[in-house]
């Protein structure tokens, strides 16, 4: 399992047992996820970041083809920001403005990086060679863009406050309503 620490924050998380390692504050908490991921994925790495402040936290983590992850932060940096490297030696660079950036995911079938923001979905070409993301294209919709997830059929669905959209880039002009509920997350 590896563990990620954001370098502004700089939280007291020593090794533990098992090579995990915990808050002083929170060690309860993170033992029992690690307990459970561990469980869940067996030898596979599972990424976890640490971050003090929740106002840092990123709100949607997706791993890249090359390893590098992007994070989407909703507050504070409204960005989705760039890590790699190994262990604690981490690279972070800002590379897309985004307001409210609440959800990314990486298209193997499309090889681009979609991110969800307030009130736009993106699509975002990665260039591995100069870590950067460039928009390709953008969609809007009704505020509050919250979860999404990309299917196995291609189709990506998000919510928002009342609202789950569907949008298959191949296919549709612009994401549409698929049903009117209040919910904030969507699992397919």
């Amino acid at each position: 399992m590896s563990w990620f620490v954001a370098k502004s924050e700089k939280p007291k998380i020593p090794p533990a047992k098992g090579g995990f390692a915990m808050s002083e504050v929170y060690g309860h908490f993170y033992r029992y996820f690690a307990e459970k991921c561990e469980a869940a994925f067996p030898g596979k790495t599972v990424v976890l970041m640490a971050y003090s402040n929740y106002l840092t936290a990123p709100t949607s983590i997706e791993k890249l083809p090359d390893n590098t992850l992007v994070l989407a932060h909703s507050t504070n940096y409204n960005q989705l920001q760039l890590v790699w490297g190994e262990g604690t030696d981490l690279t972070y660079k800002n590379v897309y403005s985004i307001y409210s950036a609440h959800g990314v995911e990486w298209d193997v079938k499309r090889n681009c990086l979609w991110a969800l923001g307030y009130t736009n979905l993106v699509q975002l070409a990665y260039d591995p060679a100069k870590k950067t993301l460039t928009e390709q294209k953008r969609w809007t919709f009704n505020p509050s863009g919250h979860d999404m997830r990309l299917c196995a059929d291609g189709k990506i669905y998000f919510t928002n406050w009342y609202t789950v959209w569907e949008f298959d880039p191949d296919h549709d002009a612009s994401p549409k309503v698929r049903a009117r509920i209040r919910t904030s997350a969507v699992a397919l």
